[in-house]
């Protein structure tokens, strides 16, 4: 995420260092006191204006941008947190009723259900209303990316809910996705985070339900370069969200089988184009790769997907040039060093047969282990009395 937000982690820019709010920075700005706020979300929620409802989107705009190179050009000025935190509450609560009442539709009982576009374009105010809700996902965007506050980014979240069904098919969606991605994926270790970056997932998950295709297209192969990005560095610390991400994964790639198939065998023939090159130039480069955390967490990724899905789905069929790759990888390097690796590759194979009921020659792999590394036969040396 970028700079912008509040200092010290505050939801909103805060008052100046006397205590009382900071004038406007240009003249033309209009002060966003609590009774306009006020004002302006009673006619638009209350009367359904549509005019109001334009300015309570340019006000949250405003708010998006505090912070930012541009944010003394924008229509309003924010002048504290507190109003900040009201104008957010009122518009996540109340903006997703009233645009449902324009358009004269019934919300979904499932979140997760998708609304045909040609129920919503094809409404007698959608000209009027598509503007509002392309301004609406255009700041939660801003916002979800600038801000720091946990507790912010999670009531964000979770409000989405109400709102990824009304997502126009354009810019706006490519943008929340991304956006919901970085934040699913964030490198951040403490625990207080995990609930966002369930949140996040959970909005990627709906959006790739919700939308028509090709959106699961960008979804699916985001989610996977974000969480190959983020497994490449493995260790004890890290290790329970890389677990979580490639959770996610799988979850994703059980939505859609035909796209999901093509991306798994694009990204399995890379991991195969990698174990070749390691196999044909023999360089220490190539063996630095295949044995890297990245290329492993793949491989088990990609395992787990294959053993996810019925017997009767096609990415079955990938089941075979996986395990191909992962008896490769195993007798790529029969020494001690790579012991651990090989016992990774044993663990997946083993998941493999144990999900398609198919024999694979996993016994090799583990006899291997014993008889092709004589470092494990040799008596360890005996220690010396001295300290």
């Amino acid at each position: 995420g970028g700079g912008g937000g509040g200092g010290g982690g505050a939801p909103a820019p805060a008052p100046s260092p006397s205590g009382a709010p900071s004038a406007p920075s240009s003249g033309s700005q209009i002060n966003l006191s609590p009774s306009l706020l006020s004002a302006t979300a009673s006619s638009a929620y209350g009367e359904s204006s549509l005019k109001s409802l334009k300015k309570i989107m340019s006000m949250l705009s405003s708010a998006s941008k505090m912070g930012d190179a541009t944010d003394d050009r924008t229509p309003y000025y924010v002048p504290s947190s507190e109003v900040f935190e009201e104008l957010l509450k009122v518009v996540l609560s109340k903006t997703h009723k009233v645009v449902y009442k324009h358009l004269n539709l019934t919300p979904p009982a499932n979140p997760d259900d998708p609304i045909p576009a040609s129920k919503y374009s094809s409404a007698p105010s959608w000209p009027k209303i598509h503007p509002i809700l392309q301004s609406f996902f255009r700041s939660c965007s801003t916002l979800l990316t600038s801000q720091k506050s946990l507790p912010l980014l999670l009531t964000m979240l979770k409000a989405l809910q109400h709102y990824v069904p009304l997502l126009p098919d354009d810019k706006s969606s490519r943008s929340l996705l991304k956006t919901c991605i970085g934040l699913w994926s964030g490198v951040v270790d403490s625990p207080s985070y995990n609930q966002v970056r369930l949140e996040a997932f959970l909005r990627i998950r709906q959006m790739s339900i919700t939308r028509p295709f090709p959106f699961i297209e960008d979804a699916l192969k985001g989610c996977y370069l974000a969480y190959s990005r983020y497994a490449k560095f493995t260790s004890e610390a890290n290790l329970q969200n890389i677990t979580f991400l490639g959770n996610g994964v799988v979850e994703l790639y059980s939505i859609d089988p035909d796209s999901s198939y093509q991306h798994a065998f694009v990204y399995i023939r890379q991991l195969a184009l990698h174990l070749r090159k390691a196999v044909t130039t023999q360089s220490k480069e190539a063996y630095r790769v295949v044995y890297g955390w990245q290329f492993m967490n793949g491989l088990r990724v990609w395992s787990a997907v294959v053993s996810n899905l019925p017997a009767s789905n096609e990415l079955r069929d990938l089941a075979y040039p996986l395990s191909s790759i992962i008896l490769g990888v195993a007798s790529l390097l029969p020494t001690a060093r790579h012991l651990p690796a090989r016992l990774h590759c044993a663990r997946m194979l083993q998941q493999i047969s144990a999900a398609t009921e198919t024999y694979i020659p996993t016994g090799t792999v583990l006899l291997d282990v014993l008889t092709g590394t004589p470092e494990l036969l040799r008596r360890p040396p005996t220690k010396s009395s001295s300290p």
